[in-house]
């Protein structure tokens, strides 16, 4: 590194402490060139820094004094912090400052950050005695709280304590005096259930010779009407009987009518849905939907078992021969289709026998399917066969009429 020399300043000639020679000092300073440094330090600009620098540095000073907000370039801070143009300049890359306005600066940048050390200290300690004094709160309600519930327990247990003791000094005063009055009703009761005893058992017996001699004589009188009561009653109770099993035979009754109505009901259902089903699988049909009219049929029939019913046979027959009829004919269609497509690709490889044959085939195919529209299409392959055919036998007849006079005209047969 390089090698730094630091030159030292007596403040007295006497080595005395505390003994300071201002003219001893100033003439040193002089010798050593100290002066004509400062000198030249403050007629220039001894101070520079970067833009980024500066605003970095700053720019928090200018936006506490000016209230704004932060800046994005450094004129603003050079024209509010240092009012007089002639303490700064401005260069490519950095910004020139004079000794004093660099002081000025820095004074008050330190003062910045010394206020801002002080806030945040100021900021922490209040945060830390917030805390302590929330710690000391909660300690205290904790105390609070348990002291409360201590007394609330002690005092629950002294209520509980004294009312225990006045129920049972209650209670012992309300069964004495329970006890005393029940006595008292106990002697009472027994001396009038006593009298009464007597009473009755005397009114009972007086009473019952009186019945005894009365039913004697009754029983003497009215032999005759006991029979007759003794035939009312099993005459009431044949009736009933008789009420009952009249009752049950009509309740059996209704239950099998019920139930006859439920079965003729759902065969009625079972016979309606048939019948349904039938003019469906007549419907797809119509429609060439043969598959569709297998199941509906084999549905009918399952319909018509249930219901128990034979009428429909014959219409369950009759549906079967034509969906027959109609798979036949959709069988056909498809072979005649066949042949048809197999025709007309043998036309067009010039296969006219080959031709004739799947036409034929599919001709016979399709008169059974009974489609007007694929015999219009068989027709039309038939008159081309036939077309291509007499075209074969004209150029045949041609060719051999040319030979024949090809052959007379070698022989000089001119009339031939």
């Amino acid at each position: 590194g390089k090698a730094h020399y630091v030159r030292c300043v007596k403040p007295n000639n006497h080595r005395r402490a505390h003994d300071f020679d201002s003219a001893n000092v100033i003439r040193q300073l002089r010798c050593s060139g100290v002066t004509e440094t400062v000198r030249a330090r403050r007629a220039g600009w001894p101070v520079s820094h970067t833009f980024a620098e500066f605003t970095h540095r700053y720019s928090e000073i200018y936006m506490k004094i000016t209230k704004k907000k932060r800046p994005e370039s450094l004129n603003p801070i050079l024209q509010d912090l240092l009012k007089d143009p002639e303490n700064w300049r401005i260069g490519t890359t950095k910004v020139f400052l004079r000794d004093q306005a660099s002081s000025m600066l820095e004074e008050r940048y330190k003062t910045y950050r010394q206020e801002c050390k002080l806030l945040l200290q100021a900021r922490a300690r209040a945060t830390l005695q917030q805390r302590k004094y929330m710690k000391y709160g909660s300690a205290s309600l904790c105390i609070q709280k348990n002291y409360r519930m201590w007394a609330a327990v002690h005092r629950r247990k002294q209520l509980k304590s004294a009312t225990l003791a006045l129920q049972q000094r209650a209670k012992m005063l309300v069964a004495m005096r329970r006890f005393q009055s029940q006595c008292r009703g106990g002697r009472l009761l027994q001396a009038g259930a006593k009298r009464s005893v007597a009473r009755k058992n005397h009114v009972a017996q007086r009473s019952g010779a009186r019945r005894l001699g009365a039913a004697s004589r009754r029983a003497v009188k009215n032999d005759n009407y006991v029979q007759l009561l003794k035939d009312v009653i099993r005459k009431e109770r044949e009736e009933r009987i008789r009420r009952e099993e009249e009752e049950r035979r009509q309740k059996l009754e209704a239950a099998e009518r019920a139930k006859a109505e439920a079965e003729a009901a759902a065969k009625k259902e079972a016979e309606a849905k048939g019948q349904k089903l039938c003019e469906q699988a007549s419907a797809c049909l119509d429609v060439n939907k043969v598959s569709e009219a297998w199941e509906l049929l084999s549905l009918a029939k399952e319909s018509f078992k249930t219901a128990g019913t034979k009428e429909h046979d014959e219409i369950l027959e009759k549906l079967k021969v034509r969906i027959e009829k109609a798979e036949d004919r959709q069988q056909s269609k498809s072979e005649g289709e066949k042949y048809l497509v197999e025709a007309k690709r043998a036309l067009r490889e010039g296969k006219i026998e080959a031709a004739k044959t799947a036409i034929n085939q599919a001709k016979t195919k399709i008169e059974r399917s009974l489609d007007a529209t694929i015999a219009d299409e068989v027709t039309k392959v038939v008159t081309e066969i036939q077309s291509i055919e007499d075209k074969a036998r004209y150029t045949k007849q041609g060719e051999d009429a040319s030979e024949d006079a090809s052959g007379c005209i070698l022989q000089n047969d001119l009339d031939g």
